[in-house]
């Protein structure tokens, strides 16, 4: 099936289910601890068994740490991999295209003249390969994969500055298939061009999804300013066009922790969410942009956090369907805790804010971690399906360990179960349906967390893409035998399909 461009038909009807009643609230408990020390963590099933590793850096020794699944959830000890640097960011792709997953590592020193990003190969076993490394023209801050030419290879997107931050740079490492291209050009800023210092911007925090939904995978980072507060951080979009990488500077993403990108409201274009620190009214949070097709913020709103001056805030959030629902949810772990709606001290903990349709959000549901650590930890948060239960767990930080996690929730609402051994689960349409309007329900479990997009191709022409890992729709198709192609596209790359035929009418 050859992938075209995204096609979006005025009469497709995309929906949230609507709730008035309470959420179902996710439950989540602690299991266990692990020995790991790690940051930047990612949950990709390395060893192709359905019970995905978790994947960090071990920056103190430079190394990418592995913690196996063994099968069910708990994981043995962790594997170090040595990687020459400073550490900055890790993502996963299948770059060589032999179904096994592969590491990429941003590579980059503050006073550094240029980076690198090293790649780790799967062995498919669970296990990687020494370290590959690819020069490029700048200290890697921070890495996103993305399959930015669409030829269903996963590329690499590094962003960085120069020592006296003068110098922001992007860079593009394009796959050939055994190898990569590297194409590097000048960051759009703000603060130099607007006369703000010598030393003006400093970018990071790159993400990669469709944020106007054209069907091709864009970048977008964080700007900050040596001189200025964080409050006055600028967001940027880089369009990715056939005609080139267009810049973009959208309303919001100010004292951002770190940016994420996901469908929320399932309309095929991605959307931002952004914790921030820095006290522009209110002074903590998180923040959901919706964006439009014409790369702008359509609207936003602001996450409950209790108490908008010392509430607790997550430097990183995750977005998935925690509660089994079948709308999206976001949350985040808190790492120094903070003061609830009645001004106690919480300890720090999880934060979590259940979907209640048409982009709105139940109040925040706050889970102590017990026993929190006393000694300073990063604030990271990673989610996946860790065991065969089809809800999806999180790891958290606890001190010098990684913590997970896991989600027992039993939602008989469900409409459309997640699967429990990977894939794609088709709940509508069935054989035979009625003219007229036809809806599509499908859920999907990759092998890279979170989930990159889910496409939908009618008689082999593609109607649509969310980026989330549920998709519900409907269409309207003639009388007569159809077939439907449910694509699920990982971060990675890697693909699963299924398709179905099934008539319409009488």
């Amino acid at each position: 099936m050859t992938l075209r461009s995204r096609v979006l038909p005025a009469a497709v009807i995309l929906f949230v289910s609507v709730t008035t009643l309470l959420a179902q609230e996710p439950v989540i408990a602690p299991a266990n601890s692990y020995p790991a020390n790690l940051s930047n963590v990612l949950v990709a099933d390395l060893n192709r068994d359905n019970a995905p590793e978790i994947i960090g850096l071990e920056s103190s020794s430079s190394a990418v740490g592995v913690l196996k699944n063994l099968g069910n959830g708990t994981y043995g000890n962790a594997t170090y991999y040595p990687v020459n640097g400073h550490l900055n960011g890790i993502a996963i792709g299948d770059f060589n295209g032999d179904g096994r997953l592969d590491v990429a590592v941003a590579i980059g020193a503050f006073n550094a003249a240029n980076g690198r990003v090293a790649v780790l190969r799967g062995n498919g076993d669970g296990t990687l390969q020494l370290p590959v490394y690819h020069n490029v023209a700048i200290p890697a801050n921070s890495i996103a994969v993305g399959d930015f030419n669409n030829d269903n290879k996963p590329d690499i997107a590094i962003i960085g500055n120069n020592s006296d931050n003068s110098k922001n740079t992007v860079a593009i490492l394009t796959n050939t298939g055994t190898s990569f291209t590297e194409n590097s050009f000048p960051a759009a800023t703000y603060y130099t061009a607007n006369g703000f210092g010598p030393d003006g911007d400093f970018i990071d925090d790159l993400v990669a999804a469709d944020f106007n939904g054209d069907g091709r995978i864009d970048l977008a980072y964080i700007d900050g300013c040596t001189q200025c507060d964080p409050s006055s951080e600028q967001l940027f979009v880089l369009s990715n066009t056939t005609s080139g990488w267009k810049p973009k500077r959208p309303a919001g993403g100010t004292g951002s922790e770190s940016l994420e990108a996901a469908d929320i409201d399932g309309d095929g274009i991605s959307d931002f969410v952004i914790p921030f620190q820095g006290c522009h009214t209110p002074c903590v949070g998180v923040a959901v942009l919706y964006m439009n097709k014409n790369t702008a913020v359509g609207s936003s709103q602001n996450l409950d956090v209790f108490d908008e001056e010392d509430g607790p805030t997550p430097n990183q959030v995750v977005i998935g369907d925690f509660n089994n629902d079948g709308i999206t949810d976001i949350a985040g772990y808190s790492p120094f805790g903070g003061t609830d709606r009645n001004f106690n001290q919480l300890p720090a903990g999880i934060m979590m804010w259940t979907g209640a349709g048409n982009r709105t959000f139940h109040k925040l549901k706050y889970y102590k971690q017990p026993n929190p650590p006393a000694n300073f930890f990063s604030g990271y948060t990673a989610a996946g399906f860790l065991n065969k239960n089809g809800t999806r767990d999180l790891v958290v930080p606890k001190g010098m360990k990684t913590q997970v996690w896991m989600n027992s929730t039993n939602n008989p609402a469900d409409p459309c179960p997640y699967p429990t051994i990977g894939g794609v689960h088709v709940c509508a349409p069935s054989a035979q349906v009625g003219s007229g309007m036809v809806q599509f329900l499908a859920s999907a479990r990759t092998n890279t967390q979170p989930l990159n997009r889910i496409e939908l191709w009618i008689d082999g022409q593609k109607k649509l893409q969310v980026f989330a890992d549920r998709l519900q729709v409907k269409l309207p198709l003639a009388d007569g035998q159809h077939t439907a192609g449910f694509i699920e596209v990982g971060a990675s790359g890697l693909s699963i399909k299924k398709k179905l035929t099934f008539t319409v009418g009488p």
